[in-house]
């Protein structure tokens, strides 16, 4: 009976430990976005064109005479996030530097990577109702992630880094400005 009684001490202690702990929780906050700043092994400012296997990805944007805006894929990518399949998943760089990461999966599988994100960096600090769909914000100090349910049929994920999306706004603002003096 002592053994017993023993036992289910040792066994109730674990669950207190185990279960009950707050140290147990794997939730983070949206400032483990700024911590990271990046995406798995890559972070924002590396050059994209020197890490292995990124290859530069040909899309009509990046095709244009002198643009700073472009798009890599890198075949050895693990096309997963938590057990959601992605379409797909592309880099993208301004004047070379990595700014951005985006993720694309089936809409089916919406509200399993909504979960997935918001158990990694908490419940979004913003959500925007649209007539095509919704987007959730999680904002950082340095990193923003938009979850976007907008497109028919797909879910888009984006991963920025504030800094450099503003250096890339003020770009095209440039060149908007350029163009237009030009027409004048």
């Amino acid at each position: 009976m002592a053994k017993l009684k023993h036992m289910l001490s040792l066994v109730a202690l674990l669950l207190a430990v185990f279960v009950v702990s707050p140290h147990q929780s794997s939730a983070q906050t949206v400032q483990d976005l700024d911590k990271k700043y990046g995406f798995r092994d890559v972070h924002f400012g590396d050059q994209l064109n020197a890490i292995v296997g990124m290859q530069e990805y040909k899309h009509a944007l990046s095709s244009q005479p002198h643009s700073a805006w472009k798009e890599y894929r890198r075949s050895t990518d693990n096309l997963q996030i938590g057990d959601v399949a992605l379409d797909y998943l592309a880099y993208e760089s301004f004047n070379e530097r990595f700014y951005r990461v985006m993720f694309v999966a089936d809409a089916i599988h919406g509200y399993k990577l909504f979960e997935i994100l918001s158990t990694v960096y908490g419940k979004p600090n913003g959500k925007i109702e649209l007539s095509s769909g919704a987007e959730y914000y999680w904002r950082g100090d340095k990193v923003e992630m938009i979850m976007s349910e907008t497109a028919p049929q797909k879910v888009h994920v984006f991963i920025t880094s504030l800094s450099i999306q503003e250096e890339l706004q003020k770009h095209l603002q440039a060149e908007r400005l350029k163009s237009l003096q030009n027409e004048l």
